[in-house]
């Protein structure tokens, strides 16, 4: 293995576990600024008003579904609450910042260490808005409603699930890793070189 990567790597594992702890303790206020921007998000494109409840990293929006929507139908309404858990979200960002700790450098880039974490900022209110919407749908689903009007297609709760993985874990870790490399292509380049010509 390369020396530069070796070093790049045990610099990271040396950096994730304050990364790490810097995101835990602050996801307080991180949730209180995207629960703001969800809520508003919510409220802008819902039908009905839905308040939210901060309890700490997760996020609470409370729906009054009318129960006319129900299999059985009726008068009256009945609450249902979706809850969003920030960490899952937003797991991506102590790994890019472990990254671009550990890359040499790091002090003349903190233009886009402060670029990085905004675009996963933002791809989390994305993730956590459409998680969202789906977690609606199968709410909706579940009570009997007809959901098939989405996109001409059969509610599917496996497809689902999966979607909501791949949003919530797999693609944070991967934007996390594409961000790094999009930003420390000189980093790569050099390395790819023969060891002679490493910088």
């Amino acid at each position: 293995m390369n020396p530069a990567i070796a070093r790049l790597l045990g610099r990271t594992l040396l950096w994730l576990p304050v990364s790490y702890a810097t995101w835990y303790f602050t996801a307080m206020a991180h949730a209180g600024l995207a629960g703001f921007i969800l809520q508003f998000l919510i409220n802008a494109s819902y039908p009905i008003f839905v308040p939210m409840v901060q309890k700490a990293a997760v996020l609470e929006f409370v729906l009054e579904i009318p129960a006319a929507m129900s299999r059985r139908g009726g008068d009256g309404s009945f609450l249902a609450t979706i809850t969003l858990d920030l960490l899952i979200y937003s797991c991506g960002i102590p790994l890019f910042l472990a990254l671009m700790l550990a890359t040499p450098g790091v002090l003349r880039r903190w233009r886009d260490l402060l670029t990085g974490l905004g675009a996963l900022f933002i791809y989390e209110i994305i993730a956590m808005f459409v998680s969202a919407g789906y977690n609606t749908l199968t709410l909706l689903h579940n009570i009997g409603a007809d959901t098939r009007w989405l996109f001409g297609l059969p509610w599917s709760p496996h497809l689902n699930l999966l979607a909501q993985t791949t949003f919530a874990l797999v693609l944070p870790s991967a934007l996390a890793v594409f961000l790094w490399v999009a930003f420390n292509g000189d980093f790569i380049r050099d390395q790819a070189k023969p060891l002679g010509q490493v910088r």
